[in-house]
């Protein structure tokens, strides 16, 4: 009996402390609670369902019994929880644990997260101060750059002050640059004017004898002379007269400028910096400007001296070339000529000041070297007169000027030249001209062909070129009659100067041809007195 109830008292004590153990057993976090307390009920009833051997209904009826039995004291303590209970008894303590678990882990997050925004408002704070140092900073850094501005102002004020103050006149840069242009638009105004009175070959051939270096030049022109031709040589005579006093070391109204030009090499050849040459050629001009005006004085009687050498050449010159019109006299005609004479000497007066004040500047302007015949077309320096983008410089109308800034060259007023095409330009041209004119009818070849090909032929100076309008002469003597031939190309042909065996045996081709075609007479009297002469060849061989 004893036996039994130890038994039944160890059992209900099993069962307590295997209760309380799974209470302080560790669970797993994402264990579904069903499963937990389904566990737990197997494992209860696996506990209160183990085998007995010893143990009988009898036994059983007999411990009943046994603890009816038992004192007031054993029966009222409290009775061990059924099966039921504990169950419900275990959910409520682990939603308990799990709610506490869950509360613990959001305060911590929530602890964490106002410890972020505790350090990014003290950030925040630190911003706005380094925020607000730097706007002060920059307050003061902009009224420093204004006040350096209106300083940096007024001494750039100051200085072209004293700029104009040792300057011969208030002309800058600029306001030169528009009197060049000026000066250019008047003299071409007052050659415009002289043109309607130009005489047929006496003008072109009295300009021609202006320059001794561009005669064949000009023969390439044509002749007689185009009325824009007659212009452009007449401006070219204006303007280089002109421009020789805005030469920087002459100073029309002094007789030092030999002496000038020595001293100023002199301060040059020590001085790299060029400051007291240019201070020299400041003060000298100053002195120019401010006595051309007082009466009596040297300086004026050689100003005036100046500007009537200049009138006079200029004036005779055009006199030559428009005899009619600058020598005629009828008293109207004579009023114009008054006129247009009064306009040149203005021109002249207003060139000489201009000189004087480009002398004056602190910077060197001067008109550009232009090599006629031999430079290039420099399409940044100069514009060509038929607006041609290339080839070599025939004749400069009007030098470039440019300005001297940091040891360079700028240009300052475009030149305005004429060049002649690119020679292998006009070789190709010409090599077409055969083929054409076997298809080309005769009116084409006689008005249009021909004559632009007589007018290279008389222009050039290129031998090749020469050669190949030969050619082109040899394959149109079938087309063109025999008047023009007589009257035009035989004229053409004797005109030839050049001994060159080329030349030569090409126009003896020619002269053959045209054989074909002309009278014995014409033959007899104008072509083989021209074979003959030029059978005496002196660079011809045997064989030619």
């Amino acid at each position: 009996m004893n036996e039994v109830e130890n038994a039944e008292k160890s059992s209900s004590k099993n069962k307590t402390v295997g209760r309380i153990s799974r209470l302080f057993q560790k669970k797993p976090k994402k264990k579904n609670m069903t499963s937990s307390l389904s566990s737990m009920s197997l494992s209860d009833t696996t506990l209160s369902s183990k085998p007995t051997t010893f143990q009988s209904s009898s036994s059983i009826a007999s411990s009943s019994q046994s603890i009816n039995n038992e004192p007031i004291e054993t029966r009222n303590l409290p009775q061990l929880p059924t099966h039921h209970s504990d169950s419900g008894s275990i959910h409520s303590k682990l939603t308990r644990t799990m709610s506490m678990s869950s509360t613990t882990s959001i305060q911590q997050l929530i602890s964490q997260q106002l410890s972020v925004l505790k350090d990014l408002d003290s950030q925040k704070q630190m911003y706005k101060h380094d925020n607000n140092k730097l706007s002060d900073q920059l307050t003061r850094t902009r009224e420093k750059v204004q006040q350096r501005t209106k300083d940096l102002e007024a001494i750039q004020k100051n200085y072209q002050h004293h700029l104009r103050s040792i300057r011969s006149s208030d002309d800058d840069a600029q306001t030169i640059a528009q009197k060049l242009v000026k000066m250019k638009t008047t003299i071409r105004e007052l050659a415009s004017e002289l043109v309607p009175f130009a005489e047929e070959g006496l003008t072109g051939e009295k300009l021609s004898t202006l320059w001794l270096n561009l005669g064949e030049s000009i023969d390439r022109l044509g002749k007689p002379l185009a009325p824009e031709r007659i212009q452009m040589l007449t401006e070219k005579f204006m303007m280089d007269v002109l421009v020789r006093n805005l030469n920087i070391n002459l100073f029309p109204g002094l007789a030092c400028d030999p002496q000038f030009l020595e001293l100023s090499n002199w301060f040059d050849q020590f001085d790299d910096s060029h400051f007291f040459s240019t201070r020299l050629r400041q003060e000298i001009s100053m002195i120019v400007v401010n006595n051309i005006h007082t009466t009596g004085s040297d300086i004026e009687q050689s100003w005036k001296k100046a500007v009537d050498s200049n009138w006079h050449y200029l004036y005779r010159g055009l006199q030559k070339a428009y005899p009619s019109y600058l020598s005629s006299k009828n008293n109207t005609e004579n009023s114009a000529c008054i006129q247009y004479s009064n306009k040149l000497r203005t021109l002249v007066e207003d060139t000489i000041a201009l000189g004087s004040a480009i002398k004056g500047q602190e910077v060197s302007i001067t008109a550009s070297d232009v090599r006629e015949g031999i430079q290039l077309f420099d399409p940044k320096l100069m514009e060509d007169q038929d607006g041609q983008l290339e080839g070599t410089i025939a004749f400069c109308i009007s030098p470039p000027f440019v300005i001297k800034i940091a040891n360079r060259y700028e240009p300052l007023v475009k030149g305005r030249v004429l060049c002649f095409p690119p020679n292998s330009v006009q070789e190709k041209a010409l090599r077409i001209v055969p083929s054409l004119c076997e298809s080309l009818d005769y009116t084409t070849i006689k008005g249009s062909l021909f004559p632009r090909v007589q007018a290279l032929f008389v222009q050039t100076t290129i031998l090749s070129v020469k050669v190949s309008t030969l050619i082109c002469f040899h394959a149109m003597i079938k087309t063109i009659d025999k008047f023009t031939m007589q009257e035009k190309l035989v004229p053409l042909l004797k005109n030839i100067k050049t001994k060159e065996p080329a030349v030569m045996l090409a126009t003896l081709a020619v002269y053959d041809e045209m054989g074909n075609h002309l009278d014995k007479e014409i033959v007899a009297t104008e072509i083989l007195p021209q074979l003959w002469k030029m059978s005496f060849g002196p660079l011809l061989n045997v064989d030619q």
